[in-house]
């Protein structure tokens, strides 16, 4: 069951890697990231150094579509952040070897706020996010 969860890993990864920005965005919108996040419980470095590289690239999407549509919300850190992504990067912060200690601390210091002061991922009073980013359509991926 790891095997294929790996693979299943490899494959959105290198999707999202390679892939053009409508691409990208149609997969985080797919409902990865949840199932992505998930891979974060196992103890393997590779894998974790793959997925923090995988939600990296789907987080600076996210800001670009942020961007694009004029919102004050990161709608991919938004979904990172309600699957538990930036909490488990947080506990194991201190047991990684240095480069994915380097990676983690990066996602963490550009894309998740400080505990209380989460207004990138909340969208102000009467104000409306373009796109669909998150995890409307929960399901679709499954790494189990």
């Amino acid at each position: 069951a790891f095997e294929v969860r790996m693979e299943a890993l490899w494959t959105l990864a290198n999707i999202v890697q390679g892939g053009r920005l409508e691409q990208v965005e149609h997969l985080a919108n797919s409902g990865c990231i949840g199932p992505l996040v998930s891979m974060l419980a196992v103890k393997d470095v590779r894998a974790w150094q793959v997925v923090v590289d995988t939600l990296g690239v789907l987080l600076q999407v996210g800001t670009v579509n942020m961007h694009r549509n004029g919102s004050n919300v990161n709608l991919v850190a938004r979904a990172v952040e309600e699957a538990g992504g930036f909490q488990r990067m947080e506990e194991r912060l201190f047991s990684l070897d240095s480069d994915t200690y380097a990676k983690v601390e990066h996602v963490l210091g550009q894309y998740h706020q400080a505990e209380g002061h989460d207004d990138e991922l909340e969208m102000s009073a009467g104000s409306e996010a373009s796109g669909s980013f998150g995890t409307s359509h929960q399901g679709r991926f499954d790494f189990i």
